[in-house]
C-alpha cells in the first residue's frame, strides 16, 4: 500500500466496502477520545483540534492528485476529509466527553451527507481542496449547531 493511499484512508479505515466515510469518522472519534486521555490536550483541546484539522486539510489536498490518478475524482477510500471535518465540529467543546464526542459524530455524518450550501459547491473544487473543503464546511454546520445545543440546553 503506498503512503498517500494509508494515510488518506486514515490507515486503512476507507478500505471498506461499506459506509467508508462513517469508518473515517469513527476513526477520528476513537483518535479524539485517546488523545483526550492526555492532560496537556485536555487542558488546550481547540488547539489540538484546530492543529488536527490544519493537518488533515493540507495532507487532504497535497495527496489527493495522487489517489485520484488511480481511483478517479474523490474515491471513497479518502477519509481523510471526514477526519478535518469531524475534528471541525469537535471545536464546539473545550474539553469534550463521550457524549459530546458522540453527538459530534452523528451531527458531522449528518451534514457531511447531506450537504447543505455552500457545503454542495466546495465539492466542486479541484482535487483535494474540492475533497476536503466540503467536509470542513459539515463541520461547521456542526460545531454551529452544537454550540446553539449547548448555550440553549445548558450542555449534555
Amino acid at each position: 500500500m503506498k503512503l498517500a493511499h494509508f494515510v488518506l484512508s486514515y490507515g486503512g479505515l476507507g478500505n471498506g466496502p461499506v459506509a467508508p466515510g462513517t469508518w473515517g469518522t469513527l476513526g477520528a472519534m476513537v483518535t479524539a477520545a485517546a488523545l483526550l486521555r492526555i492532560p496537556a490536550v485536555q487542558a488546550d483541546f481547540r488547539l489540538v483540534a484546530v492543529a488536527w484539522v490544519v493537518v488533515a486539510i493540507g495532507l487532504t489536498v497535497l495527496l489527493t492528485p495522487e489517489i485520484e490518478a488511480d481511483a478517479g475524482k474523490d474515491p471513497g477510500v479518502i477519509v481523510m476529509d471526514e477526519v478535518a471535518g469531524y475534528w471541525t465540529t469537535l471545536l464546539a467543546f473545550e474539553n469534550p466527553g463521550w457524549p459530546e464526542l458522540a453527538a459530534a459524530f452523528f451531527v458531522f455524518r449528518f451534514f457531511d451527507i447531506v450537504k447543505q450550501w455552500p457545503a454542495n459547491v466546495f465539492e466542486k473544487l479541484p482535487s483535494g481542496w474540492g475533497v476536503v473543503l466540503d467536509d470542513v464546511m459539515g463541520g461547521i454546520y456542526g460545531a454551529l449547531l452544537l454550540l446553539l445545543a449547548v448555550r440553549f440546553t445548558g450542555g449534555f
